[in-house]
C-alpha cells in the first residue's frame, strides 16, 4: 500500500516538473467577456462599433473550465463599471449599462463571482472598453486625391453616432468657402466646380451633427487637387 501511495506521489511531482502550469490551468475556471455597443456604424464596416458618450452597451461572460463552458444559471454574478455596481443577481450574465467617458477615455468593466460552486472561490475578469468620439468619414474616388473635369461627387459616413438610422442626422458641405445648393441627398456631395481649369486644389469640407444631441458632432475635411494634364 505504501509503495503504491509512493508511486502516485512521484508520478504527481514528476508531472508537476514536466509542466508546472498545467495542473494550476485545469483547476482555474476562466471568464470570457463580450460586449456590444448600440453606436451607428455604416453596414459595410467590418469593425467593431465603437461606443461613444452616452452610447447603451450590452455585455455578455461565459464562463470556461478545461475547455467547456460551465452552467452558472446558480451562481451569483457581480458586474461594476469602474468599480460602481450596475448588476448583481443569481445568473446574471447579461449586462446593459451606458458609456459615460468622453471620447479618447476608456471604462473597465468587471465581472465577478465571489463563492464559485458554494467553495468560497472568487472567480473574476476586467476588461477595458474604449471610448470613441463620433466620427464622419468622407468617401471619395480620386485616387492620389487628385481630380479633373468639373464634377465632384463623395459621400459622407457617419460612425459612432447614438442613432439607429444616419437619415436622423443633419449633413452640412462646404466647398472652398462655399456652401452648395440643396442636395438630392444630404449625405452626398454631387456638384459642379465652376472655373475648375484655374484652380489647383478644392477643400470639401463635412459636418455632421445629431440634432437629438447637440454635444454628437464631427467634422472632416478633404483636400483634392487638380489633375495634371
Amino acid at each position: 500500500m505504501r509503495k503504491k501511495i509512493l508511486g502516485v506521489l512521484i508520478f504527481g511531482i514528476v508531472a508537476f516538473l514536466v509542466n508546472p502550469h498545467a495542473i494550476l490551468r485545469a483547476a482555474t475556471p476562466e471568464f470570457l467577456i463580450t460586449w456590444r455597443a448600440q453606436s451607428y456604424v455604416p453596414p459595410y464596416y467590418t469593425g467593431k462599433a465603437l461606443p461613444s458618450a452616452g452610447s447603451s452597451l450590452v455585455a455578455a461572460l461565459e464562463l470556461v473550465e478545461n475547455g467547456r463552458l460551465i452552467d452558472l444559471s446558480q451562481e451569483t454574478i457581480t458586474w461594476q463599471l469602474d468599480r460602481e455596481l450596475i448588476g448583481n443577481g443569481i445568473g446574471l450574465q447579461t449586462v446593459t449599462f451606458q458609456a459615460k467617458d468622453l471620447g479618447g477615455g476608456a471604462h473597465n468593466l468587471r465581472a465577478r463571482i465571489n463563492n464559485f460552486r458554494d467553495q468560497s472561490i472568487i472567480v473574476l475578469k476586467t476588461i477595458e472598453i474604449p471610448v470613441a468620439d463620433p466620427e464622419a468619414v468622407i468617401e471619395n474616388r480620386f485616387p492620389g486625391a487628385t481630380f479633373g473635369g468639373s464634377r465632384v461627387r463623395v459621400t459622407g459616413y457617419p460612425y459612432f453616432f447614438n442613432i439607429q438610422n444616419p437619415t436622423e442626422l443633419s449633413y452640412s458641405w462646404n466647398v472652398n468657402g462655399q456652401k452648395p445648393a440643396t442636395l438630392e441627398n444630404p449625405s452626398v456631395l454631387d456638384v459642379n466646380i465652376d472655373g475648375t481649369s484655374g484652380q489647383q486644389s478644392l477643400e470639401v469640407k463635412l459636418t455632421i451633427k445629431n440634432p437629438q444631441n447637440i454635444l454628437e458632432s464631427a467634422s472632416r475635411l478633404l483636400k483634392l487637387f487638380t489633375a495634371r494634364p
